[in-house]
């Protein structure tokens, strides 16, 4: 796996509002909303455990940063990108320091481009990837384009409080060379993802999310497909501040031609981490 692409969150952007006064004759106030463009950005810690005592022992703590611009209610543009700290190994085998960079992504956003009927909603996401970490610098990354396009669905007519949101996508890597220590480089990434989510109340929620990974390499080769998911409970305490407490876990399935399909391994203790986050938009 070339990178890993990072679980998706979304930062509700912060609309002005104008309020226009009624004349003293008018016996009721008018409010009008109006729309100016604005800076959007928020900083995130998560620390996630898998609370092995053993080799498998793996915590660390990230913090990710995403400075934006909202043009339109539909249109947005900015970057995102971070940093994490691993206790027990090093961010590749070329560097010792324990400060890692995460991927950096150029980030443009349209939402609402074309709807079927008051059901179906369909975006346009796009990412150009940098290759500021070290794995990217060791494989001789040059850049990555991923495109996204998220379909949401108005369940919350038939379910209310509930969301669902279905996201194929694709990412194409450019890398100076096709292999790297002896093994093939990806050249595309098949992605679908599934976003399910639930509001119990203005403040509690609940986030199910499961990702899909197919690589295809520069020689052709598919590498062995990924499934991992996430389950997160949420608390938003005000409209800047949010804290999640959540767990994930992730597994390879293979052709039932060449092996075995550990699917229902999903939740046992191959990759299972817990984490905590927090952050504060703005």
């Amino acid at each position: 796996m070339l990178l890993a692409i990072l679980s998706f969150s979304a930062t509700p952007a912060l609309a002005s509002e104008t309020d226009n006064n009624a004349s003293t004759t008018t016996p009721q106030t008018e409010t009008k909303h109006t729309f100016s463009p604005h800076i959007t950005a928020y900083v995130a810690a998560t620390y996630s455990d898998d609370w092995a005592s053993d080799y498998r022992d793996d915590r660390n703590v990230e913090f990710d940063f995403k400075l934006g611009y909202q043009f339109t209610p539909k249109i947005s543009a900015g970057v995102i990108t971070g940093v994490y700290y691993l206790d027990n190994s090093y961010c590749s085998t070329h560097t010792k320091d324990y400060w890692c960079m995460t991927t950096t992504y150029l980030y443009g956003s349209y939402s609402n481009l074309y709807s079927i009927g008051d059901f179906t909603t369909f975006g346009l996401k796009g990412r150009f990837i940098l290759p500021t970490t070290q794995y990217a610098r060791d494989t001789k990354l040059q850049y990555g384009i991923a495109g996204y396009v998220p379909i949401s669905f108005d369940v919350d007519r038939y379910i209310s409080g509930f969301g669902l949101v279905l996201q194929p996508s694709l990412t194409k890597y450019s890398n100076t060379y096709k292999t790297s220590g002896g093994q093939n480089l990806t050249e595309y990434t098949l992605g679908l993802d599934l976003y399910a989510s639930y509001q119990f109340t203005d403040k509690f929620s609940f986030t199910l999310s499961v990702n899909d990974r197919h690589y295809i390499t520069y020689q052709g080769n598919a590498h062995y497909p990924s499934l991992s998911h996430s389950e997160e409970f949420g608390y938003q305490p005000t409209s800047s501040w949010y804290f999640g407490l959540g767990y994930t876990n992730s597994a390879q399935y293979y052709n039932p031609d060449r092996g075995p399909n550990p699917i229902t391994g999903l939740f046992d203790d191959k990759d299972p981490h817990f984490y905590l986050s927090s952050s504060f938009a703005f």
